[in-house]
């Protein structure tokens, strides 16, 4: 009785390592795709264009345009800080004197997102403007703090926490993994793993993304801007779980095709030998 028992704890601790292990390598993913969305790049282009909206740039642009070409007048410094801009962007004293229309909108909001990616949002919510247009939407908390987590800090937290996380999972799931002697069932095991990890995590995704474009149906034009901003974040985790969707389906697959044709093989091998014979 003692074999079975023993072996029936082992199958338990590896069951429960497995479970335990696909969980950790759940979140390994949500860290990643934190990660890749917070990279500069990335983020960057997302808060320019929810700069965009919360400032109502394309409006602010010939005031600000003014008010900038009045302040290099007055000033001789080698830059002028641009006023009533919620966020603080310098520009060429030269350049004050020259920038208009579209070029300075696009110098404000690279320029402006760029110093959101460096310290967060604070300073661009703390003018009265930004935050008024920000309560006016349904979700401020969520579009607060999602867009206060577009930084550099950040970045450099989800990369440490996605590196932790994957290597705990390696750790979890590579002793049952190593249990499976047939190659067929390691990547039966390993393509299950990559779909019960990856399935519902996509669908939450495509999920949410759609009830963002839902949401802009009737939107007005400032929150149909913010509501594109997280349209255009979910393509990552879209992306990323489409991908774990299909290596799993194709380890699947390819465990399938193994044991469908190893009888095959054997069949082979003994047709062979009695024809020898």
């Amino acid at each position: 009785m003692k074999a079975p028992l023993g072996g029936g704890l082992r199958g338990l601790l590896l069951a429960l390592l497995v479970a335990c292990g696909t969980a950790v390598f759940l979140a390994f993913t949500l860290a990643l795709n934190g990660y890749q969305l917070t990279q500069e790049g990335t983020a960057r282009r997302l808060l320019e264009r929810s700069l965009a909206a919360l400032t109502d740039i394309d409006a602010a642009v010939p005031v600000l345009q003014e008010a900038l070409r009045e302040r290099a007048q007055q000033e001789q410094g080698a830059t002028v800080l641009v006023p009533d801009f919620p966020l603080p962007v310098t520009v060429g004293r030269e350049e004050a004197m020259s920038l208009e229309g579209q070029a300075l909108r696009q110098r404000l909001v690279t320029e402006g997102a760029r110093v959101l990616y460096r310290q967060g949002t604070s300073a661009l919510l703390s003018d009265p403007e930004a935050r008024r247009r920000l309560e006016s939407t349904s979700m401020p908390w969520a579009l607060e703090r999602g867009l206060g987590l577009m930084t550099g800090d950040t970045n450099r937290q989800l990369l440490i926490a996605a590196i932790a996380l994957g290597i705990l999972a390696a750790l979890m799931l590579l002793p049952p993994l190593a249990t499976v002697s047939a190659l067929w069932g390691r990547l039966a095991l390993l393509g299950g793993i990559l779909l019960v990890a990856s399935l519902p995590s996509l669908a939450a995704a495509l999920g949410v993304r759609f009830f963002l474009r839902a949401a802009q149906g009737d939107a007005d034009p400032f929150v149909y801007q913010l509501l594109q901003v997280g349209v255009d974040a979910m393509t990552v985790p879209v992306r990323n779980y489409l991908a774990l969707s299909a290596l799993g389906s194709g380890l699947l697959a390819l465990a399938a095709a193994m044991v469908w044709a190893a009888p095959r093989r054997r069949l082979t091998a003994l047709t062979g030998e009695e024809d020898a014979a």
